[in-house]
């Protein structure tokens, strides 16, 4: 599998957290994106572009989620969108998930769209469902749906199983127990995918993935896919 690398211009919603980071750590290291924009609510503190060059190309923008107005011009003129906003509903009321999961991804999406990006990748979970008695899984099919409507020339829905954060991540105990028991109950990662894997393998599949306008990937399609890239791929586009 080969492709001809046309620089991307992408922007990333959720870096703070553990697939949001996998995803940048990707990005950098990819030649085929030539800026890459973080958005949030606050900025983050990064290497030295003189100590890592593919941080060079990184570029932060501060929004309120809660004045979609006020960002209306943030997500004009980017090719590829990454999404990995995510937010646990323990201690959370219906109102104040639902704002979180819900709007501000659509919010930010329905704007990408606008301003000229082709193809958005949204990270859900594997037990996302309308039916689901469990109100967090109906409210990201609910976004799944509305993603699909939107129209992008592709959409990418990942619906991982349990996320295996990155060692030089885990800073307590009770991660490091958790991956521990990962590696034991889950060897061949069967219910569950590393992080870094993830999100190496959401960037790749914005050059090698499917013709398809709209495509579910569940743990083991990501697993799969994973490995195919990686083996495919010319060594430019492993940034070696």
């Amino acid at each position: 599998m080969s492709a001809k690398i046309i620089p991307q211009r992408a922007f990333v919603l959720g870096s703070t957290g553990t697939v949001g980071k996998a995803i940048v750590k990707a990005l950098i290291e990819n030649p085929g994106f030539s800026q890459v924009t973080l958005v949030g609510r606050r900025k983050l503190e990064l290497p030295d572009p003189s100590e890592n060059f593919g941080y060079s190309k990184i570029d932060q923008k501060i929004i309120d989620f809660e004045n979609e107005s006020s960002y209306a011009e943030s997500f004009n003129d980017y090719d590829v969108g990454f999404c990995a906003l995510g937010i646990s509903s323990v201690g959370l009321t219906n109102e104040q998930y639902y704002r979180i999961t819900h709007d501000y991804v659509m919010g930010p999406a329905r704007l990408a769209k606008a301003g000229g990006c082709r193809h958005f990748h949204m990270v859900t979970g594997q037990s996302t469902s309308k039916t689901s008695l469990f109100y967090w899984a109906r409210v990201k099919a609910e976004v799944e749906e509305e993603l699909t409507q939107l129209g992008f020339d592709k959409l990418s829905i990942y619906r991982p199983a349990g996320i295996v954060k990155d060692k030089n991540e885990v800073t307590t105990t009770k991660e490091k127990a958790g991956i521990c028991a990962f590696k034991i109950l889950d060897p061949f990662h069967c219910m569950s995918v590393e992080s870094l894997v993830l999100g190496k393998m959401m960037v790749d599949n914005t050059f090698f993935g499917s013709g398809e306008k709209v495509e579910t990937l569940d743990n083991g399609t990501i697993q799969k896919l994973s490995k195919e890239f990686n083996k495919n791929q010319s060594p430019c586009m492993r940034g070696s």
